[in-house]
Formats: structure tokens, sequence, C-alpha cells
């Protein structure tokens, strides 16, 4: 599990790195950070999971300034979302990164704000009750 972790750090080219970098760090920040922190140190596999999406964060940006460089000399035969040969001797393990949360409280906030067209704040529900309870609805319940 160690070698896989440091799969992204490793100078050169990586196919494997290449191929799921971006869908393990669009999934890990798919779950809530609340529930990453809740298991911290817990769970040697979940660690794992996220060392390496940190490793894969370390690589992006190493690959983010080679393009840059190679853009300021004028190489513009490669675009910015290309994956690049890391120089010996590969992504250092210490350089910080952040894992890039996405900050849900304000789509929260909207999808419990309960106003309405008519400016009120009160949920209305009305059912109506089919009292003819020998012929339910399609779906078999005596209300709709």
């Amino acid at each position: 599990m160690n070698e896989l972790v440091d799969i992204p750090l490793v100078e050169g080219r990586s196919a494997l790195s290449d191929e799921t970098c971006n869908d393990f760090i669009d999934l890990y920040k798919s779950i809530p950070k609340r529930t990453w922190d809740k298991f911290d140190g817990e769970s040697e596999s979940l660690d794992a999971i996220g060392q390496y999406v940190r490793n894969c964060l370390r690589r992006r940006e190493i690959e983010k300034k080679l393009l840059a460089e190679r853009n300021e000399f004028g190489s513009f035969d490669i675009s910015s979302e290309d994956h690049i040969a890391i120089p010996s001797p590969g992504v250092p393990a210490d350089i910080d990164v952040e894992i890039p949360w996405v900050d849900k409280s304000k789509v929260l906030e909207s999808e419990n704000d309960n106003h309405f067209d008519d400016g009120s704040d009160e949920v209305q529900i009305d059912f109506e009750w089919n009292d003819n309870s020998e012929q339910p609805d399609e779906n078999g319940k005596d209300w709709k």
C-alpha cells in the first residue's frame, strides 16, 4: 500500500497517476471533510487514500510549474491538460498542499430556503383523500 501511495511522486511519466489522480481527487472531495477528519488515523486504508490524493496534488503542482516554464520559453505545443515527465528526483513529498474542498454551505442554505413565490415561509402540503377504498390509486394507496 505504501508503494502505491508514493506512485504520484515518481520521476518521469506515471501512467497510473495520469489515469487515476483526477478521479481520486474528485472522489475524495465528494465525501465531506468532517468524515475524513473523523476517521483520520483510524484506518490505514483511508489514510492511504488521503495520502495518495495529497501526492496527486503535489504532482499536479509540479506539472503546472513545469508547464508554465515551458510556456514562458515559447513551447506552446503542450496544453494545460497534458501530463508531462517530472525530472529527477521526482516530486518532493514535503510540498504543502491543501485539499480544494467545496463549500456546500451556500448550496445547503439555498436548498433549505423555504421562501415560496407568494413570499410565505409556510410549507403547505395538500393531500386529496380517496374516499373509494375499494379502488386505491395506481400506487396502491388510498390517498393521492
